[in-house]
């Protein structure tokens, strides 16, 4: 709740023009209750109740924030136990991308935008990356029925779904917010 003083009632007329810029905030919703107490006169913001817009956003990003988190642990999780001796760039590729999903969140808090180009390149490179993965196991195997089956499988994969979540989420944020975004 925000108070401001208000100068006494002979002043009322002058005080509506110096005051007339702080009527109706921008960057809050509510409205100026006036209250009158003892010789004096204020006005008080009353903020309305929270709406799903001015929510949701923040939904969404405390929801990135934690799904980074995990993937970023689940690839650590993952480098530990990788064979880096076959497709040595492949397999650190499937490690380190994953790993940079918390940073991109973190640069949320600086640049909404950036940190939204960062998730989905992430997620078109992890998909890319998981994809080729796939391709070499089932070429090495025997059962490939062709890239594009390969590729839809690969979004069925839990990691993969993981990381496509973070950048439409992030995405959705960054539209819900209602705020231009800044580059």
């Amino acid at each position: 709740m925000v108070v401001k003083r208000m100068p006494p009632r002979a002043f009322k007329g002058l005080a509506s023009v110096r005051y007339s810029c702080l009527r109706r905030p921008h960057f809050r919703r509510g409205a100026w209750d006036e209250v009158e107490g003892n010789n004096s006169h204020f006005q008080v913001w009353r903020v309305d109740q929270m709406k799903v817009r001015t929510v949701t956003p923040f939904v969404c990003r405390a929801v990135v924030g934690i799904g980074s988190f995990f993937v970023s642990a689940y690839s650590i999780y993952s480098f530990e136990f990788a064979n880096l001796k076959q497709d040595t760039f492949a397999m650190s590729l499937f490690c380190a991308l994953p790993l940079l999903s918390f940073p991109a969140f973190l640069l949320s808090f600086r640049s909404l935008l950036w940190s939204v180009r960062m998730h989905w390149i992430l997620a078109a490179g992890y998909l890319a990356v998981y994809s080729m993965l796939d391709w070499r196991t089932c070429s090495e195997r025997g059962y490939c029925h062709g890239a594009a089956r390969i590729v839809l499988q690969t979004l069925t994969a839990k990691p993969v779904e993981t990381v496509l979540a973070v950048a439409v989420l992030n995405l959705a944020a960054l539209l819900l917010r209602g705020k231009r975004p800044s580059a």
